[in-house]
């Protein structure tokens, strides 16, 4: 029998996330590929991702962060490094597994940050920390500024991940 190949259409949903958001009522956000490849293509501009880059893929598939992970680095042809939960034991665990790998690019919640931050050792190849979901303090990324760009980001669900980007070197971060 001859299959007719899958096509997807802009239109057509991508995903479904069910968050509670601020209002604490659960809803399903539904995204469609067209608001995906947008932000994508957002995403991947502004942060300058390559086919060089190697991105720690961290986050759980039912966050949005998964979305920014995954498909930016499959997109620009990046590598995906997806740790195992022997590496997400430790914060020195996550710094061996993401020197082992090469990693360039850390995109997580502001705690995952903080968390290498305060380590007492920076990944060597880390070029990029991505942090969203949550307020991120000078305290949670002081010592990496100098070795790293640091975003902080911000958006809800319906945004497909972020609606903003806020480039923290050579700025101030929140105070603590």
């Amino acid at each position: 029998p001859v299959q007719t190949p899958c096509v997807a259409e802009a239109s057509r949903l991508a995903y479904v996330l069910y968050t509670s958001g601020t209002t604490g009522v659960p809803k399903g956000v539904c995204v469609e590929h067209r608001n995906v490849l947008s932000y994508i293509d957002a995403f991947m501009h502004e942060m300058g991702l390559t086919s060089q880059d190697v991105m720690l893929q961290y986050s759980v598939c039912s966050f949005d962060i998964f979305v920014e992970e995954v498909f930016s680095a499959l997109l620009s042809g990046a590598t995906l490094a997806i740790a195992p939960e022997r590496a997400k034991a430790s914060t020195e665990a996550l710094i061996d597994y993401i020197e082992k790998e090469g990693v360039t690019i850390v995109d997580g919640f502001p705690y995952l940050v903080s968390d290498i931050n305060h380590s007492g050792r920076i990944p060597s190849r880390v070029r990029l920390y991505v942090s969203g979901g949550d307020v991120l303090r000078a305290s949670y990324c002081d010592k990496l500024l100098d070795h790293a760009l640091v975003y902080n980001t911000y958006g809800p669900s319906e945004t497909t991940c972020c609606a903003a980007y806020y480039r923290v070197n050579g700025s101030s971060p929140l105070p603590d």
